[in-house]
């Protein structure tokens, strides 16, 4: 756009246009000039402001990008704030426009040496001497890479080559060094003898020619060349060190200690000079005073693992075992990665086990199985045991055993835990555990074995009352309940837990009811735990339904239950389909009706039905005081000698003693509640026959739920799907009662009218004939069992 409105403009004025802007750029373009950027960079180089340097010297390669001098004094402020891999890359830009030149060569090897690139470091000392012979600062550096590299060879060479080209006391100095790193202190001595002879006040000649006279033990001749050494520089820490070493080689004790503690008193934060007192301290038995060295050493650094390595040897010595043990156990703790102390390592684990050793056993404490002194409780049956428990003792473990089997446990810890599954056999009576320390003090202990049984306790809720599926029914809305059962085991029971409550029961009882008093307000379960005395335990969680509050509240016939007997799956008679079918439909048609509990029962046995009956029904029944109950029978039924009986699943083909005699219910029901005002029996099986019924009174057509006397008039009823004939497993009886359920539309139906709808039904398709009446000597008053709606 600039550029159309410039074409628009008169000539004359494009003129003075184009001019202005000529002038400008040239302004510009001397502003930019890298010279003078670099020059800039340079005043600030000579002040010591490195950062600014930097930032010009830079601005001067983006201008020109072979400045050598830029990159090479940009590479020098990057050395001087300690950015050497910076300071090298520059160097390096530089050679790449400038490979003739020796110093930037000999820069470059200097910053590579300091990083440890000694590769490259050595590359470049080389090609700045191939450039430059007797460029003689090149060769120290470069003898210092090779002793560095314990190159020593290469360091004696490079060292003679330099003396050849000019003999100078530094010259004669290193090669006196590479004698002396290839183990000819002879050698080393004449060489360093003659740098003195070039520089009298060689200090550093006299140390390294002191140290070689050291070596080859002419003590005479050391100690007066490190006094030499001295004489030239009073405070030098390195000819104070070598003296001691002198003195400690002459067993001059008072003169060592003196000599190291003024090279402490030039440097009081020199860790490695405390040690070296410390240590002359201990070889001259002067161990408080080496403690106190190895103190000072561990505060100035805390974390130094020779500090406590060295004290611990003083503790030792002077008696104090506690302490050494402690310093030791630091010292373990913090040499891991530590580079050269694998002698003082092994070391310390030695001293510490000679230190810690005790001749005391092991202890056992055993947490499984229980116990009984030295008897355990093994579950009958059981083909393999844990075993588990803790061992404590002053040492660590190093091997625990149960019959030979190895266990496990963690060996580096104190007083471990262990577990090991051993097999075990009824008749195999003893369990042996064996631990044995790392002092080889062993423990024995043998426990005689106990056969013992399994099962958990099995929990029956008597009041208030559960269902199959563990629901309670609660009647009241009460915040706190009244909790009845009873516990069935067949050990003595240790514990009875109801929520958070203890349950109160016999102790000594076998089998007992408890009861407790819990709050449920605002609690939708119930838990109940038991435990018998063998450690078998079970916790059975029951599920609060407080739907029963509104049924009971304004039915008639009071709280009322249903119970289901259903007996599908036989071991000799033949399997049925039907009973399961008929109990589901059954109590799909009762949902609608004011039914306070469910209680389903499947595949009983005979034993099982009688003490059903007899006992468990019974005591449900007087614990939550129920006013009316619904037994509904579906199975195979036999009628025998004027006898029906009820088919148990374990029941034998031809032996009527295996069956169940239906008059043992009304047995049973004569000790039932004296409340309970209505019973009926259905029974939907074949061959029953009328049972214990009284054909002497029928269903009734004027029964009606506003009647007081059918209501409140006890009632004892009984009816049976067939008579003596077969009936078949598809069951026309129960689907013709559960369809007058399911299609009542009055508030009530009383049982007489589904009788009569059934015995028609039942006629007509199966040509079977249906009984009903009542349960003779239950006290029947003429009432009847009503079904009332929700």
């Amino acid at each position: 756009m600039v550029l159309t409105k410039l074409m628009n403009l008169p000539a004359m004025r494009k003129t003075y246009l184009i001019l202005f802007i000529s002038m400008l750029a040239a302004i510009c373009t001397q502003a930019q000039n890298p010279k003078k950027e670099y020059k800039l960079g340079l005043e600030f180089f000579d002040t010591k402001n490195y950062s600014d340097a930097i930032n010009q010297f830079t601005k001067a390669i983006e201008l020109k990008t072979d400045y050598v001098d830029a990159y090479v004094k940009r590479g020098d402020a990057y050395e001087a704030l300690d950015e050497t891999q910076k300071a090298v890359d520059d160097y390096r830009r530089a050679l790449a426009f400038e490979d003739k030149d020796e110093e930037i060569y000999f820069k470059t090897g200097i910053a590579c040496f300091k990083l440890e690139q000694d590769s490259l470091s050595t590359a470049m000392f080389k090609t700045a001497i191939s450039l430059k012979k007797n460029y003689s600062q090149v060769y120290p550096n470069l003898i210092k890479i090779y002793l560095r590299n314990k190159q020593f060879d290469q360091a004696l060479g490079t060292a003679q080559e330099w003396e050849d080209l000019k003999s100078t006391a530094i010259a004669y100095y290193y090669i006196g060094v590479a004698h002396d790193s290839l183990e000819s202190p002879d050698k080393a001595i004449s060489s360093f003898s003659k740098a003195i002879s070039i520089q009298n006040n060689f200090v550093q000649g006299y140390i390294s020619k002191s140290r070689a006279e050291l070596k080859l033990d002419r003590l005479s001749d050391a100690y007066s060349d490190i006094n030499k050494a001295l004489s030239y520089d009073k405070n030098n820490v390195e000819a104070f060190i070598l003296k001691s070493e002198i003195g400690v080689a002459k067993n001059d004790f008072p003169n060592a200690i003196n000599d190291i503690s003024r090279a402490i008193v030039i440097e009081p934060e020199n860790v490695e000079l405390y040690q070296k007192r410390g240590l002359y301290n201990m070889k001259f038995s002067q161990y408080a005073n080496a403690i106190a060295d190895f103190n000072k050493m561990i505060i100035l650094q805390k974390d130094n693992p020779e500090g406590y390595y060295y004290r611990a040897q003083a503790n030792a010595e002077t008696g104090n075992i506690e302490h050494a043990i402690s310093d030791y156990q630091r010292f373990e703790e913090l040499s891991p990665g530590v580079a050269g102390l694998d002698i003082e390592i092994e070391d310390a684990k030695k001293q510490l086990y000679e230190l810690n050793k005790e001749s005391n056993n092991p202890e056992l404490i055993l947490t499984n199985p229980k116990t009984k002194g030295l008897n355990l409780n093994i579950s009958k049956g059981s083909e393999m045991v844990l075993v588990s428990g803790n061992i404590s003792d002053q040492s660590l473990i190093n091997k625990i055993e149960v019959n030979g089997i190895t266990a496990d446990f963690d060996a580096e810890i104190p007083n471990p835990s262990f577990t090991v599954q051993i097999p075990i056999k009824e008749g195999e009576n003893e369990i042996k555990i064996v631990a044995t320390d790392v002092y080889f003090n062993v423990l024995v202990r043998v426990f005689q074995v106990d056969f013992t049984e399994v099962n958990p306790p099995k929990v029956v809720l008597r009041a208030p009352v559960a269902s199959d599926n563990n629901v309670i029914f609660l009647d009241n809305d009460s915040p706190e309940i009244y909790i009845e059962g009873q516990i069935l085991d067949e050990s003595g029971i240790k514990l009875i837990r109801i929520n958070d409550r203890l349950a109160s029961y016999v102790v000594n009882e076998h089998n007992p009811v408890f009861s407790a008093t819990v709050n449920v307000a605002n609690k939708n379960t119930l838990t109940v735990y038991s435990e018998d005395s063998y450690g078998n335990s079970d916790t059975i969680i029951f599920t609060i339904n407080r739907e029963s509050i509104g049924i009971l509240a304004d039915n008639p016939m009071g709280k009322t239950w249903v119970v289901f007997i259903e007996n599908s799956n036989y071991q000799e008679f033949a399997s049925l389909d039907g009973p399961e079918k008929d109990v589901s439909e059954m109590r799909a048609s009762l949902t609608n009706y004011k039914i306070n509990n469910f209680i389903h029962k499947k595949d009983m046995t005979k034993e099982q039905m009688e003490r059903f009956f007899a006992i468990e029904l019974r005591d449900l029944v007087r614990s939550n005081q129920v006013h009316s109950i619904l037994i509904w029978y579906a199975g195979h039924g036999k009628f025998i000698n004027q006898t029906g009986y009820w088919i148990p699943v374990n029941a034998k083909r031809d032996d009527e003693f295996t069956y169940f005699n239906v008059n043992f219910i009304k047995t049973s029901l004569q000790s039932y509640y004296s409340g309970l005002t209505h019973t009926l029996v259905i029974n939907d099986a074949c061959e029953s026959g009328a049972s214990f019924a009284d054909l002497t009174r029928g269903e009734k057509d004027d029964r009606r739920c506003d009647s007081w006397q059918d209501i409140s008039s006890k009632s004892s009823q009984v009816f049976t799907s067939a008579g003596y004939e077969l009936a078949i497993d598809n069951s026309q009886f129960t689907k013709t009662f559960a369809n007058s359920l399911s299609k009542n539309t009055d508030t009530c139906i009383p049982i007489d009218v589904i009788v009569r709808s059934v015995k028609t039904s039942v006629v007509q398709n199966n040509k079977q004939t249906p009984q009903f009446g009542i349960i003779s000597g239950l006290g029947d008053e003429n009432g009847t069992f009503f079904f009332i709606k929700k």
